[in-house]
């Protein structure tokens, strides 16, 4: 694992192992049985063994960071500070990296902003004809259930705005284009995948899985 110099600005900030370490002290209700403490600006690098048991987790490092840039596009930044905090159960939440929006090659290029996005302008993909995006992919991992309300309205007014244009399918797509059906097809498939798991789908993270579906 990585090493970081004890006692020094960059270096692990270790603290002692009890259950209130993770977070400052803050006054209990009378009635609470569970206590839930959030620090943000916080990034896991690194997760250390247990002492007593190297199958299991002992501690979390995490970078202290800072929030950068303007106001509705900021991003945290680390700032070489690492504090270790004991843990003894630690939940990974799902990253997220863009994929090439065309199975037959990247086509759209990284955008400067938020990470993950393509250069894009109202959903449509810079420079592609009947290309767009959107969700994390067009603004990057930001935003809330509802950012996506809007964002998705204003890419689908694009799509129908060019397809007003157009009286074919764009022809590098016709022999590509899924239908109706076939997406129908893609989402009983996902449905009865995700039954095993207790979920209201599995979905299918393979275009030529997809395909083949529908």
């Amino acid at each position: 694992s990585a090493e970081y110099p004890r006692g020094s600005r960059g270096g692990v900030a270790t603290r002692p192992r009890n259950r209130h370490a993770a977070a400052p002290q803050v006054k209990k209700s009378a009635s609470a049985e569970r206590e839930v403490r959030l620090r943000f600006l916080k990034k896991p690098v690194e997760f250390r063994p247990a002492a007593d048991d190297a199958s299991r987790v002992g501690s979390v490092v995490v970078e202290n960071c800072v929030l950068e840039g303007p106001a509705g596009s900021q991003r945290a930044v680390g700032t070489g500070e690492f504090e270790e905090l004991p843990c003894d159960l630690a939940i990974t939440a799902v990253g997220y990296v863009s994929a090439p929006p065309d199975p037959r090659g990247g086509r759209a290029a990284e955008r400067d902003g938020p990470s993950g996005g393509y250069a894009s302008t109202k959903g449509r993909v810079d420079g592609e004809d009947f290309l767009y995006c959107a969700g994390w992919v067009k603004r990057g991992p930001t935003g809330i259930v509802g950012s996506n309300v809007a964002d998705a309205r204003e890419t689908a007014n694009a799509v129908v705005a060019d397809l007003a244009t157009r009286a074919e399918t764009p022809a590098a797509f016709s022999g590509d284009a899924v239908d109706w059906a076939g997406w129908r097809a893609i989402d009983e498939v996902e449905r009865a995948a995700g039954e095993m798991y207790d979920a209201p789908r599995a979905k299918l993270d393979d275009v030529g899985a997809m395909r083949e579906v529908a």
